[in-house]
């Protein structure tokens, strides 16, 4: 009964180990994302509580004045930030008429400069011409030159040149003049796979719709000083916006902060995972104590005889890996046969059928033979339940 108890214990443990490193594996992998951005170099200044008449102003103001601080190389406007707000998540067609859908996808929507400031690298097509950025009154641009992901450029038209092509969102239609390598979403851990890379770069104007977010870069030694400064020149900037100082943090933070529920994560079931391999060492290591304790008089007289302290060990492992062995082969060896026993013409109750067909023996009544007496007298058979009853078997002497 130990050694079954311990073998279940056994197998739940492998199965809650393979089961907690595959979730490792998962949250590993999508805490190294790829997020195709320069990160260590950008930084975001995010406002709001400012009124939408004024956001076109205000954007002017904020682009000059940060761009004056000593340290940055450019301020841009970018609706969202990878690890950080999502603003232009959306669905998307394939078809005017909305009939075949793409999937969602994130729409990052810049301003001059914006796409170049991030450090993506294009594989394909060219980088957004000035001609390219035009205002628009609406949540996106009506129509627009845009760069897509390779990712997302595989899945809507896999095995062809993406470029040239056409999808839409609502009324508003993107063709696409270029392709880049990797742009990750702002929330790439709550998206599968190559999901979380399904990205298009809309360029496009200030206006009410894309104010307010702000994309800093900077040397990577010279960006906490620049952020730093950044908060305190927007106070005199834009006295008339508020500074949301969650948001505006360097793409380093972001991305720190954006994985910290899988940190835990991780920390967690690697404890589970101690914790069960502790126990299950310790269950072992109870089990074998128990089988010594059971064998304690043979490994005396073994001791006694001659067989050294290794000996004793390596005997009481052969021993229990053979019986291990030879219960694992008896089990193959009963399914194998249960198998091939049909294959072979054999039903598998063959055995059974036949001894209940036989028919049953008749029981044999047990008999006392009588010796002679001396002097002579009669030889018969004593039959139980014919008691008092006389059978011959030979001449009765008179």
């Amino acid at each position: 009964m130990a050694t079954v108890l311990i073998a279940l214990e056994i197998a739940l443990a492998c199965a809650v180990l393979c089961n907690a490193c595959f979730l490792i594996a998962g949250r590993i992998d999508a805490i190294q994302v790829d997020s195709g951005v320069d990160e260590a170099s950008l930084a975001t200044v995010q406002l709001a509580g400012y009124e939408n008449a004024h956001a076109v102003d205000l954007n002017a103001r904020v682009l000059t004045g940060l761009g004056s601080i000593a340290g940055v190389q450019s301020v841009s406007l970018l609706n969202s930030i990878p690890f950080g707000a999502r603003r232009g998540t959306a669905g998307i067609t394939t078809d005017m008429a909305g009939k075949h859908f793409g999937g969602v996808v994130e729409f990052y929507v810049g301003g001059p400069g914006s796409l170049s400031a991030l450090g993506t690298r294009l594989v394909a097509g060219r980088n957004p011409q000035p001609d390219d950025f035009r205002p628009f009154t609406a949540l996106m641009p009506d129509d627009a030159s845009v760069q897509v992901t390779r990712a997302l450029a595989e899945h809507l038209w896999p095995g062809v040149d993406p470029l040239g092509k056409e999808f839409w969102l609502d009324k508003s239609h993107f063709r696409v003049v270029g392709v880049i390598d990797h742009l990750v979403r702002p929330d790439p851990g709550g998206w599968p796979g190559d999901s979380r890379d399904w990205s298009v770069f809309v360029p496009a104007q200030s206006s009410v719709y894309l104010s307010g977010s702000y994309l800093l870069r900077a040397a990577p030694t010279d960006l906490p000083r620049v952020l730093r400064d950044a908060r305190a020149a927007i106070a005199k900037i834009a006295p008339d916006a508020v500074l949301d100082q969650d948001g505006t943090q360097t793409l380093g933070d972001l991305r720190t902060r954006s994985f910290q529920k899988d940190r835990a994560m991780i920390g967690m079931l690697v404890g589970v995972i101690v914790a069960l391999l502790l126990v299950t060492a310790l269950g072992i290591v109870g089990l074998a104590s128990f089988w010594v304790a059971q064998r304690r008089r043979q490994i005396g007289i073994r001791r006694a005889i001659g067989a050294t302290r290794r000996e004793l060990p390596d005997r009481q492992l052969r021993h229990r890996a053979g019986h291990g062995a030879g219960l694992c082969t008896q089990s193959v060896a009963d399914d194998a046969l249960r198998t091939a026993a049909p294959a072979a013409g054999l039903p598998a109750d063959r055995r059974r059928r036949t001894v209940a067909a036989r028919p049953a023996r008749r029981a044999r009544p047990r008999v006392a033979r009588r010796g002679r007496a001396a002097g002579g007298g009669d030889e018969g058979i004593a039959v139980p339940g014919m008691e008092g009853r006389q059978w011959e078997t030979g001449k009765t002497r008179a």
